[in-house]
């Protein structure tokens, strides 16, 4: 598999077809890391195509919600 800096690397240039860059969004998803979270919102707000913001915000979505678990157990 891809290291998540690779990953990061595609979903950030807009060179790379969007197509590749919402795959990088969805598979990012599984990495809980803070760069990658942080490239997701990036992408979420900066990236022109619709489809590659929103495949980034499902993965922030998912990445957030663990994370709103793990620290606040209700």
């Amino acid at each position: 598999g891809l290291a998540a800096d690779e990953l990061i690397a595609v979903l950030l240039d807009q060179r790379q077809h969007w197509i590749y860059r919402a795959w990088s969004a969805m598979l990012l998803a599984s990495r809980n890391e803070k760069a990658a979270t942080e490239a997701l919102f990036h992408a979420t707000q900066r990236d022109p195509v619709q489809w590659v913001r929103r495949d980034a915000l499902r993965s922030l979505r998912l990445l957030i919600g663990d994370l709103e678990y793990e620290i606040c157990p209700v």
